[in-house]
């Protein structure tokens, strides 16, 4: 990990078009701003939270396939 010191107004720029900038400094709390051209921005607990969801519901899909006499067949994943 990368730290480094700003003051508010100065930007950070970071790979692949994402721009971090301190938009204000108020006691122990610091606002910032990202601005990515191509890529999406989620909090880290929202990205934990959406990655538990995928995994659940990977855990409780099901797989339909035909087979070659046109029976369908429904298949669980192992519990």
């Amino acid at each position: 990990m990368l730290v480094l010191s700003r003051r508010e107004g100065e930007s950070v720029c970071v790979g692949g078009g994402v721009v971090v900038t301190v938009v204000r400094i108020c006691g122990n709390k610091v606002r910032i701003g990202v601005a990515a051209e191509n890529a999406s921005i989620l909090r880290a607990e929202l990205r934990e939270k959406d990655e538990a969801k995928n995994v659940a519901a990977a855990q409780t899909f099901e797989f339909e396939t035909t087979l070659d006499d046109g029976a369908l067949c429904v298949e669980r994943p192992a519990a």
